[in-house]
């Protein structure tokens, strides 16, 4: 019975942290995608980076999603853009990115 218990236990956290991440890449990428149609680009690639984090790599929190786009502007030219998504402390419960053109 105790290892029933337990087994279900385990399997809810699992579910519990499956559910943050699909919620996390969700949310990110609907507010990458705002940002993109407000500033009149279309996305061509999106990837999250988890430990190549350019200009973020020592300026981001554990609450922070970071992001590899290729965006296509309004001329027609590909452009790369690192983008960061959360807040300090608020996480993904924040609206707020910072945005940093690639070179």
């Amino acid at each position: 019975m105790d290892s029933i218990f337990s087994f279900l236990v385990f399997v809810g956290l699992v579910g519990l942290i499956i559910a943050w991440h699909v919620f996390e890449h969700k949310r990110s990428v609907q507010l990458i995608q705002q940002w993109a149609a407000s500033n009149g680009y279309q996305i061509f690639d999106l990837e999250q980076r988890w430990f190549r984090r350019g200009p973020f790599f020592w300026r981001s929190s554990k609450y922070h999603t970071v992001f590899y786009v290729d965006v296509i502007n309004a001329q027609g030219a590909t452009q790369a853009v690192w983008i960061r998504c959360g807040g300090w402390f608020s996480g993904l419960f924040s609206d707020q990115l910072t945005v940093r053109f690639d070179s």
